[in-house]
């Protein structure tokens, strides 16, 4: 532990773990910073389920000497895949896992197959999922999930398969059908000048990458063929934008050459450092041009989200190129860990600064701007938004035409903390309950043994939701903490609630058999995938009390999400039949 260097992460042993490995069995891990009481690890092998694949091409040959990479391997509710496997067959993914962590150190990294296509992997643990790379001369690169349960696959339709996913996750024993792959080769410069630019990353979106050499040329293989392409350079920690491409396929496998010319913006410097110690942080920074930026046309009609991002060095410094004209700076806890993470608050920004910063430019605020949303261009007529509290800091800058550079260092502040005790009905404590919101994301979910637990990285200036739940028993709570709020806080448990209702289409006719996201409106996925019957009517069980959600839903053949009801909210125990729930047929 004293030898881990120290210098950019405020406590790297968090990212550390104390892992097991024998052979017949599932390997096993435990967070190192969290030892027993005796200061000792106690790390209990599982039983194993090998995965046994085997890769052909489309014509049922065997692809020979294709590379297996395990890259992470994840575990969920009770150390069994059931709640994984309900997800897929519902559409609810990606659905978070409890605990990950990567291959043991001991056991090779990747692994070959062999002669008739065929490979095996030991020691991964049964109940599993992992997350597979496969790599190999003339096919498309692919990211595998495979379960360490005999089981069929499991394939989603096409309206939910999340965006670089899987559409299908794989039991143990299988065979793949890769894809052939495209290869692309070109140059990286340097739009006004164009001087070729080195070390720049060229990627398929969430495919295959490579890097520029020093005359800023690179090869691109692995990509599988597909009617059109998108590529991406990415320059991080340079004074350059990113650029992605649209590209349609041509006839033929031969290689498609490319040309990127990056446009050079003004320098933002600064460093990133911990409030209280000075010590600096590997931070992530994004860069993002507000809404109605006039100056987006410089870098192209389409802008990456984000528009350019840098990593922190050791000494917590950064360089990031950002144009002229209103935009957002995001800086974000670095490298991850989620036992330090945590620790530190999100950052707020209200609708009344926003609106002022706008006024400041001389600009119009765009109406559709909330408090925690903040418009963000993607292109010369397009917009996206960000949630500032996803990020532990945020500066709004309006760089002046002309400007060479600009500095902002950053302080992260560490958050407030809340102690929480979880009751019963009859207020009896209840220990092992699931929680999203104890730390600053809510997309995270804890369990906690006791029915005690420490709620961290609170911003006095912003609300944090706060869902608390038994499913077994069907308990559950919500709760929206003031960031100012003083604990000890009793969560009173109390009976899920049921909603009932029928869809009908915009002709007011019934949807059967639709599959309904039904969930937070305020995340993703949805927590219920209910299906319509031959009536059009639906039912959902297990609602959190008080938590608001929402009906989405994608229709074959149309852009688009639709979104027939929002603002649900049942009572404790509270059944409650929404009627008849019919399309907006303008939306």
């Amino acid at each position: 532990k004293s030898q881990l260097k120290t210098t950019a992460t405020p406590d790297p042993w968090a990212l550390a773990r104390v892992i097991a490995a024998a052979d017949g069995y599932g390997y096993e891990w435990a967070e190192a910073a969290k030892p027993d009481a005796d200061g000792t690890y106690t790390v209990r092998l599982i039983d194993d389920m090998p995965i046994r694949g085997r890769i052909l091409t489309l014509e049922g040959q065997p692809v020979v000497a294709a590379k297996i990479t395990v890259r992470t391997v994840r575990c969920f509710a009770n150390n069994r895949l059931d709640e994984y496997v309900e997800a897929w067959k519902t559409g609810r993914v990606p659905f978070p896992s409890e605990r990950f962590a990567l291959t043991p150190p001991d056991r090779p990294g990747s692994i070959r197959t062999d002669k008739e296509g065929r490979f095996s992997l030991r020691g991964i643990g049964a109940e599993r999922q992992a997350d597979v790379l496969l790599e190999g001369d003339g096919i498309g690169t692919a990211r595998l999930f495979v379960m360490t349960r005999e089981t069929e696959p499991i394939v989603l339709p096409e309206t939910a398969i999340p965006r670089g996913n899987p559409d299908r996750t794989l039991g143990a024993t299988f065979d793949y059908l890769a894809q052939p792959s495209r290869a692309f080769w070109g140059i990286v410069r340097e739009r006004d000048t164009q001087q070729p630019i080195a070390r720049v990353t060229v990627q398929e979106v969430l495919n295959a990458e490579a890097k520029t050499d020093g005359t800023g040329r690179f090869e691109l293989f692995g990509v599988r063929k597909a009617p059109r392409y998108f590529l991406e350079a990415l320059a991080a920690n340079s004074p350059y934008f990113n650029s992605s491409l649209r590209i349609d396929d041509q006839p033929g496998l031969d290689p498609i050459e490319v040309v990127f010319e990056l446009a050079r913006g003004i320098e933002a410097k600064g460093r990133v450092t911990l409030a209280g110690s000075a010590r600096p942080n590997a931070a992530i920074v994004e860069y993002y041009p507000l809404c109605l930026n006039p100056h987006t046309q410089r870098i192209g009609p389409r802008l990456r989200k984000p528009c350019s991002s840098a990593t922190c060095d050791e000494d917590g410094r950064y360089t990031i190129p950002v144009l002229p004209g209103p935009g957002i700076l995001a800086y974000r806890f670095g490298p991850y860990s989620r036992a330090t993470y945590r620790e530190y608050m999100s950052a707020s920004l209200s609708k009344e600064e926003v609106a002022a910063f706008y006024e400041s430019a001389g600009l119009k605020p765009p109406p559709d701007t909330t408090d925690d949303r903040v418009l963000v261009s993607t292109g010369t007529q397009t917009w996206s938004s960000i949630a500032p509290s996803s990020y532990n800091h945020v500066e709004l800058i309006d760089p002046a035409e002309g400007e060479a550079s600009l500095t902002r260092n950053v302080e992260l502040m560490p958050g407030r903390t809340l102690e929480v005790k979880v009751v019963g009905p009859d207020g009896q404590p209840m220990a092992g309950a699931r929680v999203r919101g104890a730390g600053n994301s809510a997309f995270e979910i804890d369990k906690f043994d006791k029915a005690e637990f420490t709620v961290t990285g609170l911003n006095p200036r912003i609300e944090r939701k706060l869902i608390v739940e038994l499913p077994e028993q069907r308990l559950a709570a919500f709760r929206l903490l003031r960031g100012e709020q003083v604990g000890p806080l009793v969560i009173n448990l109390g009976p899920c609630g049921v909603v009932t209702g029928r869809m009908l289409d915009a002709e007011g006719k019934p949807l059967e058999n639709t599959l309904l996201q039904f969930g937070r409106q305020w995340s993703f996925p949805a927590d219920f995938t209910p299906k319509t019957d031959v009536d059009g009517k639906f039912r959902v069980d297990g609602l959190v009390p008080g938590l608001p959600y929402g009906i989405t839903l994608k229709l074959p053949g149309k852009v688009g999400m639709s979104r027939p009801a929002q603002d649900i909210v049942v009572a404790a125990g509270e059944r409650k039949d929404l009627g008849d729930v019919r399309l907006n047929p303008r939306k």
